[in-house]
């Protein structure tokens, strides 16, 4: 694994996403500017999908900075196998690192791209990722939601 790669980063990845994929925590920017929080910082890349971690106590963590991270890819066509190839490569380079002892990744709440965010949920099990936390976030899209089907207490709270 080249540690320290952003540099390299910078050259071979085009930053421009879609912005629907564009979270501010998966940044370049973000995480450059976050990096003191890190002992260092590894770029994990294919061809379709990257990801930025921070290394910090033998640990290989994305959002090392942030409440969560995300990929970043260019494109709304990304399949599942290009997110098993990323997580599979992610593991077979962690392997032969003998700094790193584990891999931390704390993925978004799904409303951001619930799709997506599925997609890799599966590929990190595919992975042998365990989830350690379970992030459990109710929300009711209000735009679209009818106010007569809300319970007393919720339409109370929602005049308020």
């Amino acid at each position: 694994m080249n540690f320290d790669n952003i540099i390299d980063y910078s050259k071979k990845v085009n930053e421009n996403q879609v912005v629907k994929n564009d979270l501010l925590f998966s940044s370049k920017e973000f995480n450059c500017f976050n990096s003191d929080k890190c002992d260092l910082l590894y770029v994990h890349q294919t061809s379709k999908v990257s990801m930025i971690f921070g290394v910090r106590d033998n640990k290989l963590i994305a959002p090392f900075s942030a409440p969560f991270s995300f990929i970043r890819y260019g494109s709304n066509d990304l399949k599942l196998r290009h997110l098993d190839d990323f997580y599979q490569t992610l593991i077979s380079d962690v392997n032969l690192e003998p700094r790193i002892d584990t891999v931390s990744i704390t993925l978004p709440p799904y409303f951001y791209d619930q799709s997506m965010i599925t997609k890799n949920s599966i590929a990190l099990f595919n992975a042998g990722f365990e989830i350690a936390y379970r992030d459990i976030n109710s929300h009711i899209d209000i735009r679209s939601h009818c106010f007569n089907t809300l319970g007393s207490s919720s339409k109370k709270g929602y005049k308020s």
